[in-house]
């Protein structure tokens, strides 16, 4: 998983940490300075600085 997840966001598996879970189906994971997201998951909506918050 971690091997996968490397590739996916573009970090060396040592920049991926196992925070919860490691021995369990569901984890938590912390990934250091990701180069870039993975195309299923889409960056958050930009707020320009006096406009309303997207819905």
């Amino acid at each position: 998983m971690v091997r996968f997840l490397a590739g996916e966001f573009g970090v060396s598996r040592c920049a991926i940490e196992v925070v919860f879970g490691r021995k369990n189906v569901n984890k938590q994971l912390r990934i250091k300075a990701s180069s870039r997201l993975p195309a299923c998951i889409e960056p958050p909506a930009m707020v320009s600085p006096g406009s309303a918050r997207p819905k």
